[in-house]
């Protein structure tokens, strides 16, 4: 059982209460955006019965458009203008780590019914983006359960189950296998993706990214070697054939971050792009 004090505040984005996730966005003013609770929706005016692609994103803030992440809204665009019908829900969440991506899936895409489920993460796994020994519970919704534990009766403590060994790459690999299975016993394609981030390849940084980079401490950088390597290893494995791996993505390109993780709309450009024309090789339509 643990016991402490809860940060949470119920303010900014994050004002939609789920009892599976924690947390999740809730209807947006922007009239760029069509949204159904913990979804945006691009284009929001077409009948998703009637289009022949269903892509369903999942990740966390590198896949949250009101995060400024905005690669799965560039998704739609590429695909719509390269002729095909697309319509894209997007579930991408800031603070999201791969568990909250695959109970997200298992629970809404028998509503979606997608034809196509893209994941774009790992960040949050590595860095820890959860309890201690807990992987399953992120910050965010632990401080939820904890500050309603404050603010009630009707219990005395809460517990985050027994405390799981795995290392972050083994437990990333793991749920993108789990959600693999989910999506093609739905019928749908389903594509992992290795998202890059400042330290997973070379790529020549400006100063503030540098700046960034040497912010996240002393072993960030030698820690994530270690993950993109495992994860990278995994892929000769052909239970993860699903693995696609844009973490040198930005190799020879030059002021594309925001943060030592998030990307500007140029970088979110090139990853909508280097998305559909792996989708399309990888999954070829039927006439």
């Amino acid at each position: 059982m643990t016991k402490f004090q809860s940060n949470w505040t119920s303010e900014g984005e994050f004002r939609l209460y789920d009892p599976t996730l924690g947390y999740a966005h809730q209807f947006s003013d922007e009239k760029e955006i069509s949204a159904i609770p913990g979804f945006d929706i691009w284009p929001g005016n077409l009948d998703p019965r009637k289009v022949k692609m269903r892509i369903l994103t999942l990740g966390g803030s590198t896949t949250d458009y009101r995060e400024g992440c905005r690669w799965a809204k560039f998704l739609a665009d590429t695909l719509t203008e390269r002729g095909h019908s697309v319509m894209v829900f997007n579930g991408g969440c800031g603070g999201y780590n791969s568990h909250q991506e695959l109970q997200k899936l298992y629970r809404d895409s028998p509503a979606l019914m997608p034809t196509h489920v893209i994941s774009l993460s790992g960040i949050n796994d590595f860095v820890g983006w959860s309890v201690a020994k807990h992987p399953m519970i992120n910050p965010y919704q632990a401080d939820i359960g904890f500050y309603l534990l404050n603010h009630a009766s009707a219990f005395d403590a809460i517990t985050l189950g027994l405390p799981n060994p795995m290392k972050a790459h083994e437990y990333w690999l793991r749920n993108g296998r789990t959600m693999r299975f989910i999506a093609e016993d739905l019928g749908a394609n389903y594509l992992q993706v290795i998202q890059p981030t400042l330290g997973s390849s070379p790529y020549e940084m400006n100063a503030q990214e540098r700046e960034w980079l040497d912010a996240e401490g002393s072993n960030y950088l030698s820690d994530l070697t270690v993950f993109y390597h495992k994860v990278r290893s995994a892929m000769k494995e052909a239970r993860h054939s699903h693995l696609f791996d844009l973490s040198a993505l930005f190799v020879d390109e030059r002021d594309l971050y925001t943060d030592s993780r998030h990307t500007n709309d140029r970088g979110n450009q090139m990853i909508a792009e280097a998305i559909a024309t792996e989708v399309l090789q990888r999954f070829p339509l039927s006439e």
